[in-house]
C-alpha cells in the first residue's frame, strides 16, 4: 500500500522537481543575483478576490498581475511611475503555469470556470496595451503544473486534470519556441 502512495508521488511532484533542479541553474547561470530592497508598495494592490493569480516583472519594468474572479482573471499593468494599477481586457486562466520567455511572460493551462484547459498563450505590452498571443494548445488540459524555459524550450510538467478529484498527471510537456512542430512529450 505505502508503494502504490510513494510511487505517484514520486512521478508526479518529486521526479519533475528534481529534473528541473538540475536544469534550472545552467539555464539560469548568466543571471546575477542581486539583492531584494523590502519596502512598503507606494501602489495599492489590484482588488483581487481569488487565489491563483500571478505577478511578473517586464524588462521595461512594467509589472503585470492577474487576479479576479472563479470564472477567469484579468491582466493588470503598472507602468513604471504610474500611480495605479489598470485592468485590461485581456483574460487569462487562474492557476495557469508561468515562465518568461525574451519580452514576454507565457502562460499554460490553468483553470477557467472551474475545469482545466490548455490555452497557452504569451503577454507583452505594446503601447500599454496588453498583448495576448495564442500558442500551440497543450496535448492535455492541465491546472497548478510548473513551467521552466530551458534552452528555448518550454516544458511544462504535472499539474492536475481534475482539480475536483485531484487526478495528478506525470506527464512533462516540451514546445520548441523558436519551431513549429508542437508539443513533444518529455523523457
Amino acid at each position: 500500500m505505502m508503494f502504490q502512495i510513494v510511487s505517484p508521488l514520486v512521478r508526479v511532484v518529486l521526479l519533475p522537481l528534481a529534473v528541473f533542479a538540475l536544469l534550472a541553474p545552467a539555464a539560469r547561470a548568466d543571471l546575477p543575483l542581486q539583492p531584494m530592497e523590502v519596502r512598503e508598495a507606494a501602489v495599492p494592490a489590484p482588488p483581487f478576490d481569488t487565489l491563483g493569480g500571478f505577478l511578473a516583472r517586464l524588462p521595461d519594468n512594467t509589472l503585470l498581475a492577474s487576479g479576479g474572479s472563479p470564472s477567469g482573471h484579468r491582466v493588470w499593468t503598472l507602468a513604471p511611475g504610474a500611480e495605479a494599477w489598470v485592468q485590461s481586457d485581456a483574460a487569462v486562466p487562474a492557476y495557469a503555469a508561468v515562465s518568461r520567455w525574451g519580452d514576454k511572460w507565457i502562460l499554460a493551462g490553468g483553470i477557467r470556470d472551474g475545469a482545466p484547459v490548455a490555452d497557452v498563450v504569451a503577454l507583452s505590452v505594446a503601447d500599454g496595451r496588453v498583448v495576448v498571443e495564442a500558442l500551440a494548445q497543450l496535448p492535455e488540459a492541465v491546472a497548478g503544473a510548473g513551467a521552466a524555459l530551458i534552452g528555448g524550450k518550454l516544458h511544462v510538467f504535472g499539474g492536475a486534470n481534475n482539480p475536483a478529484t485531484f487526478a495528478l498527471s506525470d506527464k512533462l510537456w516540451i514546445l520548441d519556441l523558436a519551431g513549429d512542430g508542437g508539443w513533444q512529450p518529455g523523457p
